[in-house]
C-alpha cells in the first residue's frame, strides 16, 4: 500500500498563462441568454516555484488528472461562481455564475457555461466577452488527493488524482508559468499525498525505528507559509547514506529571478515602496498579485479601466479629466464657452490642444486599441477607428458629456417664465411628491406650562406632484462621424434645448389652467376666490380688484396674508395694453385714471401659452418667494434637460439620447389671480 501523508492546503488557481487552452468559446455565446462556454481545464502540467504541497521549498511541477474519476464537478454543477480576479469579499465581485449541469469532461478538457449577470456594473465584462477584449479565464479549486512523483534529476511533479474546481474568473493579471497561485490564504482544505516508489524503501527503515535505530522527530517549527503536516516527518536517511547537497548556484539564480519579478510587478502598478519588503518577507508572487488587487481595489475611485487600459491618478493623464477637456473642445468648436478666457489662463495645458483634432482624432487619443493616427490617412483606417473607439465606453461618454456642454449654453438661452413665477421643488424619485404650502401652516402657538408645544398636522388634502420623463433620440450616423460633421450634432442639441425650454413652459402653464388640486378643482376658481366674476380687459379699477383678492385672501386661521401680487402675465392681445397702464408716467387717454405705486410696482410678463390657453385673459401671481401659486421642479441632481450617448448598433455610429424628468402642479390658489378679460 503506498505510504500517505496529509496536509492542509490552501485554495490554488491556475489562469491562462499557465494553461494555454483556458479560453472562452466565442463561438457558443449567446447574447439572449448572457451565456458563454469556457474551457476550465485542460490538465496541463504546470512549473510551480514555492512551497510544494508537502512543505518543501523550490520548483516543482503540478498536473491535474482530467477525468471523471478525479474531477468533483458538484461545486460547478450546482452554479458555482463566476468572480473578477477570484476577488469573493462582497455581491459586486460576482459577474455571474456557472449554468447548473453545465460542467462536464470532454476527453482531456473540462467544459461548462458560464451565465452573465444584468446587474448595470456586470455589462462593461459582457461587453467586453462580446467584443473578444476579454478572452482568458482562471480556475480557481482545491486539491483532496496528490500522487508525489520524485525522479533523481528531475523536478519533483504533484499529480492531482482528485480535486475540485470551487469557482472561475477572469483575471487582471493572469497567474504566470513561474508561481504558485493560492486564492484563499485562509481557506485550507485537507489533502492527502502518497508516493507509491517510496513504500519499498521505506520499509528496512521501518524495521530499524522499531529497533530503536531511528531518529527522534524533527521538532523544529515549519517556515513561515508552510503547509502543516499532520503526520511525523520522514526518518532520516540510514547511516552511511550523505544527504544530497543544495546547489548554491541554483538557489542565487533563483532568487535573483523571484527579486527581478517582484520588483517588475510592483514597478508596473505604482507599489515600489512595497517591493523590498515582499522580497524580504519572501512572500510568494501569488501574495504580490494580492497586494497589487488590494491595491487597485482602494484606488478605484480614482482608476478608470477602459478596455485592457488602465490609467491613475488625478493629473493630466487621469481619463476624468481628458473626458473633460475634449468634452470642452468639442463644446468650443460649437457654441462659444462661457469665461473661455479664463479657463485657459487657468489651464495652460488643457482642453484647448485638443480643439484642433476631429473627433476620430479624440478616440485615437483616447486608445481605441490597435489603432494609430496614421489610420486617419484613409477612410478604410477611420472606419477601423470607428469600430475600436465605439466598442469601448470613452468615445459615447465623451459625446454624452460634450452634448450636456452645448445643451446647457443653448437651454439657458431660452429661460421659460415659469422660472419667476413658481416655486422650484426638485424630486428625488418618481413618486407622488406632497407639496406643504405657506397656507398649511398655522400660528405659533405660546409653549405649554409642562414645556411642550402645540402640535398640528397637514391637512388630508395637501397638494402633490409627481415627475414625468420626456426626450428624443438622434443617431449619429459613422459617415458623420468620419465627416467630422459636428453641425448635425450641434444643431440637434440646440434644437433640443429650445424644444425641451419650451415643453417645460407647456406643461407649467397647462397645469396652471387645467390640472386639478387636492379639492377636484382648477386652481383659477370661484371657490378659492382668486377668479373675476366678469371677465374685463386690464385697467387701473380691474387691476386694483385683483390685487385686493389676492391681499384678502385668508390663511388656514382666517387671517388674511397681506400677500401683494408682483407679476402680471398676458399674452400678445394684451401685452401692450399692460405695458403702457404700467408706464412710469401715465399716458393713459383718459386723464383722470390714475395708476398707483402699488399698480406700477408690478412687472409685466409676456407669455405666449396665453395666446392658446387664456388669449384674452390676465392673471397675477405673487411673489414665489412669499407665496407660491405653483411648483416645478425636475429629478434632483438632474435639472433641466440631460443628453446621454450610446453605441448605436441599428445606426453604424452612436446614438444621442436628450431627455427631460420634469413637473408643474398648483400649490397654493392663494398666490394667484385670474381674469378671463373682456369678451
Amino acid at each position: 500500500m503506498p505510504k500517505k501523508k496529509t496536509f492542509d492546503l490552501p485554495l490554488q488557481s491556475r489562469g491562462a498563462a499557465d494553461d494555454a487552452c483556458l479560453i472562452i468559446r466565442s463561438d457558443s455565446l449567446n447574447a439572449d441568454d448572457r451565456t458563454v462556454e469556457i474551457v476550465f481545464t485542460t490538465g496541463a502540467q504546470v512549473t510551480r516555484r514555492g512551497y510544494m504541497p508537502d512543505g518543501e521549498y523550490g520548483r516543482w511541477i503540478e498536473e491535474l488528472e482530467v477525468s471523471e474519476k478525479a474531477i468533483d464537478l458538484s461545486r460547478l454543477n450546482a452554479g458555482a461562481p463566476l468572480l473578477k480576479s477570484h476577488m469573493a469579499y462582497d455581491l459586486t465581485s460576482q459577474l455571474g455564475a456557472v449554468v447548473e449541469g453545465s460542467a462536464r469532461i470532454e476527453g482531456d478538457q473540462g467544459i461548462a457555461s458560464v451565465r452573465f449577470s444584468e446587474r448595470d456594473d456586470v455589462e462593461p465584462h459582457w461587453r467586453d466577452v462580446q467584443t473578444k477584449i476579454l478572452s482568458k479565464i482562471s480556475v480557481g479549486y482545491s486539491i483532496q488527493e496528490y500522487e508525489a512523483i520524485r525522479e533523481e534529476g528531475q523536478l519533483p511533479v504533484f499529480r492531482a488524482t482528485r480535486w475540485t474546481p470551487m469557482e472561475v474568473s477572469f483575471v487582471l493579471i493572469p497567474a504566470d508559468n513561474a508561481a504558485q497561485t493560492r486564492s484563499d490564504q485562509e481557506r485550507t482544505s485537507p489533502c492527502v499525498i502518497f508516493n507509491s516508489k517510496e513504500e519499498e524503501a521505506d520499509m528496512p527503515r521501518k524495521t530499524q525505528t522499531n529497533q530503536g535505530q531511528g531518529t527522534a522527530p524533527d521538532t523544529r517549527a515549519n517556515p513561515d507559509g508552510a503547509p502543516a503536516v499532520i503526520e511525523p516527518q520522514a526518518p532520516a536517511a540510514p547511516t552511511g547514506q550523505q544527504a544530497a547537497q543544495p546547489d548554491a548556484d541554483a538557489i542565487r539564480r533563483e532568487a535573483l529571478a523571484y527579486a527581478k519579478e517582484v520588483r517588475s510587478l510592483c514597478a508596473q502598478h505604482g507599489l515600489n515602496e512595497r517591493a523590498d519588503a515582499f522580497i524580504e518577507q519572501d512572500v510568494s508572487i501569488d501574495v504580490v498579485r494580492s497586494a497589487i488587487l488590494e491595491h487597485l481595489a482602494e484606488k478605484s475611485a480614482a482608476v478608470e479601466i477602459t478596455g485592457q487600459r488602465t490609467e491613475q491618478g488625478f493629473s493630466n493623464d487621469d481619463p476624468a479629466v481628458i473626458h473633460e477637456r475634449m468634452a470642452k473642445a468639442i463644446a468650443g468648436r460649437c457654441v462659444q464657452i462661457k469665461n473661455e478666457a479664463s479657463e485657459i489662463d487657468a489651464d495652460p495645458h488643457g482642453w484647448q490642444k485638443y480643439r484642433g483634432l476631429s473627433m476620430l482624432g479624440m478616440m485615437v487619443e483616447l486608445g481605441a486599441k490597435g489603432v494609430s493616427f496614421r489610420d486617419l490617412g484613409s477612410v478604410a483606417g477611420k472606419q477601423r477607428i470607428l469600430r475600436a473607439a465605439t466598442s469601448m465606453s470613452d468615445f459615447p461618454i465623451l459625446l454624452g458629456e460634450a452634448g450636456n456642454r452645448v445643451l446647457a449654453a443653448a437651454y439657458q438661452a431660452h429661460p421659460g417664465t415659469f422660472r419667476m413665477l413658481g416655486a422650484q421643488r426638485n424630486m428625488k424619485d418618481f413618486r407622488d411628491t406632497s407639496l406643504i404650502s405657506f397656507g398649511d401652516v398655522p400660528e405659533l402657538k405660546p409653549k405649554k406650562e409642562n414645556g411642550e408645544y402645540e402640535s398640528f398636522s397637514l391637512s388630508e388634502g395637501k397638494e402633490a406632484m409627481k415627475l414625468g420623463t420626456y426626450g428624443l433620440e438622434f443617431a449619429m450616423s459613422e459617415e458623420m462621424i468620419i465627416n467630422d460633421d459636428l453641425g448635425a450634432f450641434t444643431d440637434f442639441e440646440r434644437t433640443m434645448a429650445e424644444r425641451a425650454a419650451r415643453f417645460e413652459n407647456k406643461l407649467f402653464w397647462t397645469a396652471v389652467f387645467t390640472a386639478k388640486m387636492a379639492d377636484g378643482k382648477v386652481m383659477f376658481h370661484a371657490d378659492h376666490k382668486n377668479k373675476a366674476t366678469t371677465g374685463a380687459a386690464p385697467s387701473s379699477d380691474t387691476l386694483g380688484k385683483g390685487i385686493t383678492a389676492i391681499r384678502t385672501q385668508a390663511n388656514k386661521d382666517g387671517e388674511s396674508i397681506g400677500v401683494s401680487p408682483a407679476y402680471i402675465v398676458s399674452g400678445s392681445a394684451l401685452s401692450d395694453t399692460i405695458e403702457r397702464l404700467l408706464l412710469p408716467v401715465n399716458l393713459v387717454d383718459n386723464s383722470t385714471t390714475v395708476v398707483t405705486p402699488t399698480q406700477r410696482s408690478i412687472k409685466p410678463v409676456y407669455e405666449p401659452m396665453f395666446d392658446s390657453l387664456a388669449a384674452k385673459g390676465w392673471s397675477l401671481f405673487a411673489d414665489p418667494a412669499v407665496m407660491a401659486a405653483m411648483a416645478f421642479g425636475w429629478l434632483d441632481g438632474q435639472e433641466g434637460p440631460q443628453s446621454f450617448s450610446n453605441q448605436s448598433w441599428s445606426a453604424d455610429g452612436v446614438k444621442i439620447r436628450v431627455k427631460d424628468h420634469f413637473a408643474a402642479a398648483p400649490l397654493d390658489a392663494k398666490g394667484a389671480y385670474h381674469n378671463a378679460g373682456a369678451s
